[in-house]
């Protein structure tokens, strides 16, 4: 019994390994990318991005000069909308939808990745028992959503810069 334990930790280590998984949060750039410079982004998808970036070879700039990826945020938009009501018609269900519109450069105005848009949603529901509770659901789906998005732009950037 005294073996079993270990056993069974090392099997379960060598079928992650085996499977591909990996810890997300860990984002690995090109070694030359020293910095990213958001243009016209939100301080929400600003967060995201330091948050993204803080285990990284990388930070965010204060100067397209000093970066190697400028991502200009051509449009931005969160959305609420109301998916299902009750019977006396209060909401039950509502869908967010985060918009992004972007371009990627490098600090020389190269375009790297053309306008991309990203539309991401998330569906949750509002328990009109349990009110208190759910007061903070909408910001951390929210929060969610910046992340998400996030990932995809630097997995699209990071596509396109080792296809050169």
């Amino acid at each position: 019994m005294r073996l079993f334990r270990p056993v069974l930790m090392l099997l379960t280590l060598f079928y992650l390994a085996s499977c591909g998984y990996h810890l997300r949060g860990e984002i690995e750039l090109p070694s030359g990318l020293t910095g990213i410079y958001l243009k016209d982004a939100s301080p929400e998808l600003r967060g995201a991005f330091g948050q993204a970036l803080s285990g990284a070879n990388t930070r965010i700039v204060d100067q397209p000069e000093q970066a190697g990826l400028v991502l200009a945020v051509l449009s931005e938009r969160m959305n609420r909308r109301v998916l299902t009501l009750t019977n006396t018609g209060k909401a039950t269900e509502f869908e967010l939808r985060y918009e992004l519109e972007y371009q990627v450069t490098d600090a020389q105005g190269k375009v790297l990745l053309d306008t991309q848009t990203l539309a991401l949603t998330r569906d949750y529901f509002n328990d009109q028992l349990a009110i208190i509770a759910k007061s903070g659901e909408e910001q951390v789906i929210a929060r969610e959503l910046y992340q998400r998005a996030v990932q995809q732009i630097i997995s699209r950037a990071q596509a396109k810069m080792s296809g050169n």
